[in-house]
């Protein structure tokens, strides 16, 4: 019996080493998006909408680019980027978003941002 035991321990011993390996390389995954849409927004009308990101690290960056002309982008320093502003012009926008945490970890990703453009309204001008 204690044949067994003894060649049971180091494999136990192992195990216990890989499991504990692996959590730490889960604690330490890059960052993701957690919301990957945004809401539509309108030409011409205030806009804010928010990206958020999780890591397990601090973000030592976040950026959003591609943003249409009238809107930015701010990082509180934690997960979140909000954009604000008042688009100028309508369209699909393919933002790129991109964050990179203290580790080393770097988050790429694309959120398409949809700006509707506002019909514009006729008054009707009587003759005479």
């Amino acid at each position: 019996m204690q044949n067994r035991t003894q060649r049971i321990q180091p494999l136990f011993k192992s195990v216990l080493v890989l499991v504990g390996m692996l959590i730490s390389l889960a604690a330490f995954a890059a960052p993701q998006l957690v919301t990957p849409q945004l809401h539509p927004g309108i030409q011409g009308q205030t806009y804010t909408g928010s990206l958020f990101i999780g890591s397990a690290l601090p973000l030592s960056s976040a950026s959003v680019l591609g943003l249409p002309a009238g809107l930015t982008t701010t990082h509180n320093g934690s997960g979140t980027l909000a954009i604000s502003g008042t688009p100028a012009s309508a369209g699909a926008f393919t933002l790129s978003v991109t964050a990179i945490d203290n580790g080393g970890g770097t988050l790429n990703a694309s959120v398409t941002l949809t700006i509707i453009q506002v019909a514009s309204t006729a008054t009707a001008v009587s003759a005479g």
